[in-house]
């Protein structure tokens, strides 16, 4: 419901799976080809599975933003409830998460929550939680089974969860670390045995490099791969959304909010806590993504392929929903036998303070929302400063020395907060401040099952709301009037698959259009995954676009508005594109067979049937 409510979007699978699957016929040595066809992503290859059998392209695109909704919503569900034991708080989680109470520290990588073009990622992430909501579940041959299974659905997101698991396998207690063992033989080795007839299915697909022809070429790809790297790759190199002392900031809030929390704990409980398992799984990611980040700062220039071609910088963003669980579970419980208010007052608060998230448009302007509400950070750190507070009023009652010990380390990191941002060091201070006004008021007199009553309210709430912001930005499969107009003079011409050139700046047109492209924007972004196509990337960006991907001057290079007919019909034949798309302003020396807002539609080689076609 919720997909068809804003309508279902393209997906990069739907492209994979063109190419996958023939019906974009892409030349043999293309490398947009190559790297789909030799990719070890079960994502991709379903999609192809699914494009065969529905030969279209709605069932894919809708069937993948579902699995990306539910994958952002479900495990956090999930772990919230088995945190705080109670399924209104996983309602409570989910409807911040959507409101984009996380999305604060992402920095190398971009933690989505809505389902969009770029969804391999996204569900990557969202299937990660679900393995560690299943660990922390005690749900331990499904952890295992999905754990093994998480190498065929993005690899990327694996490491620092088998870091964790094989952690599970020197459990302290011997039934925990037996049942592991078991698991892990039985349910995890089923899972691999899938992964591995996949593997075997898809070597079938495998197609070899080409060592001839146009899209041949010879180079040091290592070169080309470092020196495009360093200069365009936001997800190894450069800082894409922030800088990594946001992911640095995210690991340090995980580790000293666990810390606080664990010494909160019984004695006798306090390495058996969720929070203690919470802290180990942050240990992993920080030594992962820290530990290759000094390494690799300390290579330069010289990093291997290998250590940082799987994007560790992005694995701190796992943390950030794992933080939002931890923070609510902590003003859940309260502060003890002694609290003064139920700890669904924290909960209506937070969805009351989530309004203006839900509501994009209707109750603060657009500019105060970008500025304030669009990161999540309000709703993150008020929701932080409360839960320090009820950790520190909590350890309080257990042992005053302890806390006495821990109050220095609180100003230290309130002081740090100060220095990182005043506007999150102002929204913890209101969220402390929250819990002492509430601890300082009369008894609630009001029955904590009505709490859960408004709670409850104020969660539909804001979920209607999300799905109303939703339905007003509306699009299903959208194309914009010039691309449905080059797609009906191409089945006008009867030459729907013929391979053409976006503009370069622009994503998405292998898919409005359904036929292959011989290069947009993501396409010399794929030297950042295989090293190994650098050489034909960087002679097919200099041939036809004039530039090299690494940088070198551009000596010689013939720009595409200057180039003559006779040219790009030699290129064309070559590489095998027929149709150039081209702003108006900027033609071209070739014939115009449509046109439509200030875009312009060039045959390299026109069809006998063929006319200038515009549209107003």
């Amino acid at each position: 419901m919720a997909v068809f409510g804003r309508g279902v979007s393209w997906d990069e699978t739907y492209e994979h799976a063109l190419a996958i699957s023939g019906f974009a016929p892409y030349p043999g040595g293309h490398p947009f080809y190559l790297y789909i066809r030799n990719i070890f992503s079960l994502q991709s290859y379903l999609s192809a599975g699914m494009l065969w059998l529905t030969k279209g392209p709605l069932l894919i695109c809708y069937l993948r933003d579902v699995v990306t909704l539910v994958l952002m919503t479900v495990p956090l569900y999930f772990l919230a409830v088995t945190l705080t034991q109670r399924a209104i708080w996983g309602h409570v989680a989910v409807a911040l998460g959507l409101s984009n109470a996380y999305v604060f520290f992402a920095s190398h990588y971009g933690i989505g929550v809505w389902p969009g073009y770029f969804s391999v990622g996204a569900i990557g992430a969202g299937y990660a939680l679900l393995v560690f909501a299943a660990f922390m579940a005690n749900w331990t041959r499904t952890a295992w089974f999905l754990l093994s299974l998480l190498t065929a659905v993005h690899l990327g997101h694996w490491p620092p969860l088998m870091m964790f698991a094989g952690f599970q396998l020197l459990h302290w207690d011997a039934a925990r670390r037996k049942e592991h063992w078991q698991a892990a033989i039985i349910w995890g080795g089923s899972g691999l045995l899938i992964v591995v007839f996949f593997f075997v299915v898809q070597r079938f697909f495998h197609v070899p490099y080409p060592v001839d022809g146009p899209y041949f070429a010879v180079g040091d790809a290592q070169e080309i791969w470092i020196n495009y790297s360093m200069r365009e790759d936001v997800h190894r190199f450069i800082n894409y959304l922030r800088p990594f002392s946001y992911s640095i900031l995210l690991i340090a809030i995980v580790l000293f909010a666990g810390t606080f929390a664990v010494l909160c704990e019984p004695p006798q409980m306090r390495m058996k806590s969720a929070y203690a398992r919470i802290l180990l799984y942050a240990g992993c990611v920080a030594t992962l993504a820290i530990g290759i980040r000094i390494i690799h700062a300390i290579l330069g220039r010289d990093v291997p392929f290998l250590l940082i071609g799987w994007m560790p910088y992005r694995i701190p963003n796992q943390l950030a929903p794992v933080l939002l669980c931890m923070m609510i579970t902590i003003v859940a419980r309260g502060a003890g036998k002694e609290r003064r208010y139920t700890p669904e007052v924290w909960a209506i608060a937070l969805l009351l303070a989530a309004l203006p998230a839900a509501a994009r448009g209707l109750l603060i302007s657009e500019d105060l929302y970008q500025r304030y509400i669009e990161g999540g950070e309000y709703l993150c750190f008020f929701l932080l400063g409360g839960a320090v507070a009820v950790l520190a009023e909590r350890l309080l009652f257990i042992s005053k020395s302890w806390f006495l010990f821990v109050f220095p380390s609180v100003l230290v990191g309130a002081g740090m907060l100060l220095w990182f941002s005043q506007f999150i060091f102002a929204c913890s201070i209101a969220g402390l401040g929250f819990h002492a006004l509430r601890r300082l008021s009369p008894n609630d007199r009001i029955a904590t099952k009505n709490w859960v009553r408004v709670c409850a309210l104020c969660v539909v709430i804001v979920l209607g709301l999300h799905l109303h912001r939703e339905w007003r930005g509306r699009e299903h499969l959208p194309r914009t009037a010039f691309q449905q107009g080059v797609v009906e003079y191409l089945a006008s011409v009867d030459d729907s698959t013929a391979m053409i050139i976006p503009p370069i700046w622009e994503v998405e047109w292998s898919a409005r259009l359904g036929v292959p492209v011989f290069a947009d924007y993501g396409t010399p972004r794929y030297v950042t995954y295989v090293p190994a196509l650098g050489p034909v990337l960087q002679k097919m960006h200099r041939d036809v676009f004039g530039f090299n991907l690494d940088g070198a001057p551009n000596d010689g290079a013939q720009p595409l508005t200057e180039r003559s007919a006779t040219d790009w019909q030699q290129l064309g034949r070559a590489y095998g594109f027929r149709y150039v798309v081209q702003p108006a302003e900027l033609p071209l020396n070739l014939d115009a067979v449509y046109s439509r807002d200030e875009f312009v539609l060039y045959a390299v080689s026109v069809p006998e049937v063929s006319n200038v076609t515009t549209s107003p």
